[in-house]
């Protein structure tokens, strides 16, 4: 038997309402009906989580292959289809479970499973939502690079080296990964001297490509080539407990240049190319362990470097 006004379940043998206090009147009341319900789905084999996870691993095997692949193409495009269809599932997934079973729903253990299903699922889209952004900003600097430098652009198709255009300072160049900027300043005896840095590392992780350029002030004098540039790695040899092994001058593009190798305080390695071009002081390096220098691209990196 049933309440006849708050419907509660009722004893046989009770006068009141253990719910709202409800005068029993058995001529009022209601037997009760078993009805069948729709037993509540179970859990599928393939959750929706799953398909969300897959896409995700996809997409970031396209975004490391180059640019123009086609496979790293299509790797991004069913990396995308499998994210759209995991928050598709996840919501038809949720809609089922409220509509095979209502009176489940009243269960607080339920109300709170469905809210932390509906949370994930914006969490997911806000997260799909900010990678694609990300990746699609890294495309578009990389895609603005490749345009200031059309003489990478079919260097660009044989490697997974990506593209950078330097606005100020003017360069191009191309890094094993998209580099990482750093502007600093540093006082001279001519006053304060602008640092830009801009690093990489390959994808194994053990050698760090850097490119440093520093903007001397105008009263320092460099008219002394060759003596600047020797200074320039000395100062660095001294301060970092450094031991220059090969130092030669050469020019690079119409420019002095020093091309050197450095022997650090512990076992790492320093190959570099210092740059003079007015009062601007380019620096190529590359610190690695000479245990991966068969793994070294120096010569790659220079070539692919222009001053603007």
């Amino acid at each position: 038997m049933f309440c006849k006004k708050c419907n509660n379940k009722l004893e046989v043998d009770h006068k009141f309402c253990d719910k709202c206090g409800t005068e029993v009147n058995l001529a009022g009341t209601v037997k009760a009906v078993s009805v069948p319900t729709t037993p509540v789905p179970g859990r599928r084999k393939v959750r929706w989580w799953a398909w969300f996870v897959l896409g995700i691993v996809l997409d970031s095997a396209g975004t490391g292959l180059p640019h123009d692949s086609t496979l790293g193409n299509l790797f991004t495009i069913f990396g995308a289809c499998f994210i759209i269809a995991s928050i598709v599932e996840g919501i038809r997934g949720h809609k089922r479970r409220k509509s095979a079973n209502n009176t489940e729903l009243v269960n607080e253990k339920m109300k709170r499973r469905s809210i932390t299903e509906i949370v994930i699922i914006v969490i997911t889209i806000l997260i799909l939502f900010l990678w694609v952004a990300i990746v699609s900003l890294d495309k578009a600097r990389e895609k603005a690079s490749i345009a200031m430098c059309p003489g990478l652009v079919s260097s660009a198709q044989d490697d997974k080296w990506v593209v950078y255009y330097s606005a100020m300072p003017h360069f191009c160049g191309k890094f094993p990964s998209y580099p990482v900027h750093d502007a600093t300043s540093t006082d001279t005896s001519n006053g304060p001297a602008q640092v830009d840095s801009y690093k990489s590392v390959d994808d194994t992780g053990s050698i760090m490509y850097v490119i440093n350029v520093t903007g001397f002030p105008a009263t320092t004098n460099l008219t002394d080539a060759n003596a600047a540039l020797d200074r320039s790695i000395d100062f660095s040899a001294n301060n970092m407990n450094e031991k220059v092994i090969s130092a030669d001058h050469i020019t690079y593009d119409g420019y002095p240049a020093l091309d050197y190798v450095v022997q650090g305080s512990s076992a790492s390695k320093i190959r570099g190319l210092n740059v003079l071009v007015g009062q601007r002081l380019y620096q190529l390096l590359a610190a690695y362990d000479p245990k991966d220098e068969a793994k070294l691209e120096f010569d790659k990196f220079l070539t692919q470097f222009t001053i603007l």
